[in-house]
């Protein structure tokens, strides 16, 4: 399992980013928030989750342990998956997710896309 990547932001993509450690490129979805903060060029730290498949590896980026425990937490959720979990990480900030949690306030969850009012 890799637990975390430490290294250089070589390309941003639309919800990825390429990052150089010693040589070898990670290709890691992160949230929107990441997303933006990071920089080409700059060095960057974050905490991974692997997602394993039959037939796929996928890497997830987070900023620190908070967004990877939220992030599992969103995965134990029946019928929502890495990608939807990383779509509302995306759309609500920390506090405002767990405050829709905290509050069962699934029109909160609802207005994500990929989250319809069954999965809210």
């Amino acid at each position: 399992m890799i637990g975390s990547i430490r290294g250089e932001v070589i390309e941003k993509g639309d919800n990825f980013l390429l990052v150089d450690v010693n040589g070898v490129g990670y290709l890691l979805y992160v949230p929107t928030p990441v997303l933006d903060d990071a920089q080409t060029g700059q060095a960057i730290q974050l905490r991974t989750h692997l997602h394993v498949r039959e037939t796929e590896l996928t890497l997830y980026g987070f900023p620190d342990l908070d967004w990877l425990e939220m992030f599992h937490s969103l995965l134990k959720v029946q019928g929502i998956g890495p990608k939807v979990a990383l779509a509302i990480q995306s759309h609500l900030s920390m506090e405002a997710l767990k405050q829709a949690v905290a509050q069962d306030e699934a029109a909160i969850l609802a207005r994500v896309p990929g989250i319809g009012p069954k999965k809210a």
